[in-house]
C-alpha cells in the first residue's frame, strides 16, 4: 500500500526530520498543502444521501477493533476499499482519506483471495505511523504547494462528534488538475451510533445506485463482524432481498409453451412474425429467418425424397456454422431425429456412434473425412 499526503510543514534541516523519515519512507508524491485544502476541495453540485448504523453495530465494531488492536477508522476504511474492489475488480484501489485533518492518498493492492484480516493488518501498519507524524505536523502550517500526479475519484472520511466541524469542509469536490472527486463517503462516530453521508456526483451516479451502495457497505460490515477471516472476494455484500432477486427472480425465465406445438412449429411462427430479422450471425455474415427457413425447407424436401420419414435417425456431421443449423431444422422438418456428431472426433468414434444410432443416412460438410469415406452410409 502507498500513501501520499497533503504536507503542510515548512522546510526543516534534515537533522530535524530524522525521527520522522522512517514513518514517511512509504509516502509517495506530495500534492498540496493543508493551508490550501479549502481551495482544492471546492464544492460542486452533487447528491447527498444520509444513513445511520445502530448502536449495536457500532458496539460490535468497537469490540472487534479492540480485539484486532486497531481503530474504528481503519476497519471502516478497509470495508470501504473492499466494497470498491468488489464493484470494479481493480487490483489497486486508490482513494483519498482524512487523517488528522490531512488529506492522504491511500493506494492498496487488493486480491480477492486475501482475507479481510490480512487487509486490515496491512492498513493498520501503514496508517498508524502516518497518523502519528501528521498529528505532530499540524502545529506547523505552511503555504508551500507541491504538485503530484496521483489521481483518485473517491474519498473516505471518518470523524468523531467532537472533531466533525473541521472535517466538515470536505464535501463533494472538484480537484484542480490532479483529480476529479466523484464520491465522498463520510462516517461520524456519535458515541451511541455511527452516522454516515454519501455525497456523489450526479453525472456519475444516480440515487438508486447510491442507495444500493449504502446497503452493500452495511452488509459488508455485518459480514466482516461474522467472518473476518473470509476472503475479501467472498464476503457477502448482498441483502436477502437482493439475493432472492438475483438467484430466483432474475433467473425466472420459464415460459409456458403449448405442448401441442413442435419446435419447428414455433420456428415457422417466428418466420411469419419477423421474416427479415436476423436469425443467425457468424463473424460479419448473417441470414434472416426467411432465408434460414427456405434453406431448411429445400433440404427437408430432399431428405423426404431419399426416404427419410417420421421416426428416422439422420447423422449430422458439421462444425458450428449456418450449415449445422440448417441441417438440424431440415431433419426435424422431415419428421426425423438428428444424431449430432462432432467432426473433430476420431473416425472410428464417429463410425461407432452412427452404427449404434441406426442412422439411415448422413448429412456432412464435404471437407470431413467420414463424408468422403465409404462407410456404407448414404452421405448428403
Amino acid at each position: 500500500m502507498k500513501l501520499a499526503f497533503i504536507d503542510h510543514r515548512p522546510d526543516y534541516p534534515d537533522n530535524e526530520l530524522s525521527n520522522e523519515v522512517s514513518a514517511k519512507e512509504k509516502l509517495s508524491t506530495v500534492l498540496h498543502t493543508s493551508a490550501h485544502r479549502n481551495e482544492i476541495l471546492n464544492a460542486c453540485k452533487g447528491g447527498v444521501m444520509p444513513f445511520k448504523l445502530k448502536k449495536s453495530v457500532r458496539d460490535e465494531l468497537q469490540s472487534f477493533s479492540n480485539k484486532q488492536d486497531t481503530s474504528l477508522y481503519i476497519i471502516l476504511l478497509a470495508v470501504f476499499k473492499v466494497m470498491l474492489y468488489r464493484y470494479s475488480s481493480r487490483q489497486e484501489i486508490t482513494i483519498g482519506t482524512l487523517v488528522n485533518s490531512n488529506l492522504l492518498i491511500s493506494q492498496s493492492a487488493i486480491n480477492g483471495e486475501t482475507s479481510f484480516i490480512t487487509l486490515l493488518q496491512q492498513l493498520r501498519s501503514e496508517l498508524l505511523p502516518i497518523a502519528e507524524v501528521t498529528a505532530a505536523d499540524n502545529k506547523n502550517e505552511s503555504e508551500t504547494i507541491n504538485s503530484g500526479n496521483i489521481t483518485f475519484s473517491e474519498v473516505f472520511i471518518f470523524q468523531d462528534k467532537l472533531n466533525s466541524a473541521d472535517a466538515g469542509t470536505l464535501s463533494l469536490m472538484s480537484f484542480y488538475e490532479s483529480s476529479q472527486c466523484e464520491l465522498v463517503f463520510t462516517l461520524t462516530d456519535m458515541a451511541d451510533r455511527l452516522e454516515g453521508t454519501i455525497e456523489y456526483s450526479v453525472s456519475r451516479y444516480d440515487k438508486e445506485a447510491i442507495h444500493a451502495m449504502m446497503g452493500h457497505y452495511v452488509q459488508l460490515l455485518e459480514s466482516v463482524l461474522k467472518t473476518p477471516d473470509q476472503r475479501t472476494g467472498s464476503l457477502n455484500m448482498l441483502a436477502p432481498e437482493e439475493k432472492q432477486a438475483i438467484l430466483y427472480e432474475f433467473n425466472d425465465t420459464i415460459t409456458a409453451y403449448s405442448n401441442k406445438k413442435t419446435i419447428t412449429d414455433l420456428f415457422e411462427e417466428q418466420v411469419e412474425k419477423t421474416p427479415e430479422n436476423i436469425a443467425l450471425r457468424q463473424d460479419n455474415i448473417s441470414i434472416s429467418y426467411l432465408e434460414l427457413n427456405e434453406r431448411a425447407n429445400r433440404l427437408a424436401n430432399y431428405l423426404v425424397k431419399l426416404g427419410v420419414k417420421k421416426g428416422s435417425n439422420v447423422g449430422l456431421i458439421a462444425a458450428r456454422s449456418f450449415n449445422m443449423i440448417v441441417g438440424m431444422y431440415a431433419i426435424m422438418k422431415a419428421g426425423a431425429a438428428y444424431v449430432p456428431i462432432d467432426p473433430e472426433y476420431p473416425i472410428d468414434r464417429q463410425e461407432y456412434i452412427l452404427n449404434n444410432s441406426s442412422a439411415e443416412l448422413i448429412i456432412s460438410d464435404s471437407e470431413y473425412a467420414l463424408g468422403k469415406k465409404n462407410t456404407g452410409f448414404r452421405v448428403v
